[in-house]
């Protein structure tokens, strides 16, 4: 386990930046038997053509199994794991404490953490709208418009400063900025 706060580590995984897919975002609920499912991803890993990346994706996983082979099931919410090949070469690795239950297994890989997916467990108001729920969210924001009470990105630095914030909606594919998250999640604002 990593000597740092969960808000230390998420700073720290938001910055990461790994080489071309060899960054690994584990998803593990608690009281699941995960080495079934990690037999799997190293399984899937292998099948990859690319030797290279093949290989580099190994030494990943390694780091991943040298610290979690103690366990046979995770406590609390399940863990959320982070391990991926820097720029330099070396894996980093990071675990956090979700705050929210996670329910299934997943894993992604990439060059970057799956950052939208670990807040949606790390903080009890980040919540990404599922595309059932996409239409609900336009019409409100319709309604936010009509009232005046919406405040686009350029103001909304000055807004979260001031506290006259109650709700960030956050439309991008991109990770959210980790200082706009961050002052959301200080004043409950809910992103």
């Amino acid at each position: 386990m990593n000597k740092f706060n969960n808000r230390e580590i998420l700073l720290r995984v938001d910055k990461f930046e790994g080489k071309r897919n060899c960054v690994l975002t584990m998803l593990i609920p608690p009281k699941y038997n995960f080495r079934l499912d990690i037999a799997k991803v190293r399984r899937t890993i292998r099948s990859i053509k690319h030797k290279h990346k093949r290989r580099q994706l190994l030494r990943v996983m390694d780091v991943i199994w040298s610290h979690i082979k103690q366990y046979d099931k995770f406590k609390g919410n399940g863990m959320v794991i982070c391990a991926g090949l820097n720029k330099k070469d070396i894996v980093e690795y990071f675990e956090l404490l979700p705050v929210q239950k996670i329910r299934n297994f997943e894993y992604y890989y990439d060059n970057v953490f799956n950052n939208h997916r670990i807040m949606e467990f790390m903080y009890e108001n980040v919540e990404q709208v599922s595309d059932q729920h996409k239409q609900s969210l336009v019409d409100k924001i319709n309604t936010y418009m009509e009232k005046d009470q919406l405040v686009y990105y350029k103001k909304m630095n000055e807004y979260l400063e001031t506290d006259l914030l109650s709700t960030v909606v956050y439309f991008s594919h991109e990770n959210i900025p980790f200082k706009i998250l961050d002052k959301c999640v200080s004043d409950n604002l809910h992103p």
